[in-house]
Formats: C-alpha cells, structure tokens, sequence
C-alpha cells in the first residue's frame, strides 16, 4: 500500500494555534505606550471611584470625590457633620496625561451617599498628546462606563 506525503490535520490545527499564540503577544507589542498608559490612568480612576462608593456604603455617610484640573490632582473625602475630612489625594503619576473635567454643569465633584448613590451625573475626560478618555459617572447607580482612547486631531 502506498502511503501520501502530507500533514494531517491535528498537525495544521496545532500549528495554528502555536501561530494564533504568537500573533496575540506580538499584536500587545503594537499598541502605543501612550495609549496604555492612558487606558491604565483611567482604570486607577474608575477604581479609586468604585472604592469611594463601597466606602459610602460600608460606613453609612457621604463621601466625595474632587477632581482639580489645574493641578492634575483628585482627592477623596468623608463629610463628617457640616465639614469634609480629606482621605486621600492623588497626582496623576504620568506628567504626559492631563485631567481634564469635561463634568456635566462644570461640576468638578461627585457625591456618594450611604445608599451608594451618586450626584451629579457627569464624566471625567483625561487626555495624553494624541488620546483622550472620557469617563462617565451615571446618575443614581453611581457605575463607571470607561470609553475606548479616541486619537485626537
């Protein structure tokens, strides 16, 4: 009996695979450091605004969130009685990624209350050189949506 030359089929779904593999950690490799850079910003963001919220809740009283432009800053806070005690503030730790508050009504500060609430809806806008994220805070629910990097003009 005479035996055909050739590959079989688990040989080509094997190599494919082992190429799929290869092009995936190649494609990471393309994506401009800009650009994760500034996705990364926007995820420690919407992370420090997740957690202020579960503090709201955890410990049944309003806390803020302040963004500051000028600065490149935002702090967190706790309103105890009529005044708010400073938690934490932070400076955007990459000097190439700007703030920039694009809030609703020009308001540059977000409410929780105990109920996890928020007001006012808004968003957040960071910006890199030839990027920018916007970031929405939605009313009530207080969720987080992050919007794919946009290249600026």
């Amino acid at each position: 009996m005479k035996q055909e030359k050739g590959f079989t089929i688990i040989e080509l779904v094997i190599v494919m695979a082992i190429m799929v593999i290869i092009g995936g950690v190649a494609f990471t490799g393309f994506i401009p450091r800009e650009r994760r850079e500034l996705e990364q910003t926007a995820i420690y963001i919407a992370t420090d605004i997740r957690h202020i919220q579960e503090m709201a809740i955890q410990t049944n009283s309003a806390h803020f969130i302040s963004f500051f432009p000028i600065a490149n800053t935002y702090e967190t806070s706790i309103q105890e009685g009529h005044t708010l005690r400073v938690l934490t503030r932070r400076r955007l730790v990459n000097q190439d990624i700007a703030l920039v508050t694009g809030v609703l009504g020009g308001v540059s500060q977000f409410k929780f209350t105990p109920r996890g609430t928020v007001t006012p809806a808004g968003r957040i806008i960071i910006q890199s050189q030839n990027y920018s994220i916007e970031m929405t805070i939605n009313l009530g629910s207080g969720r987080v949506h992050i919007q794919d990097p946009i290249r600026r003009q």
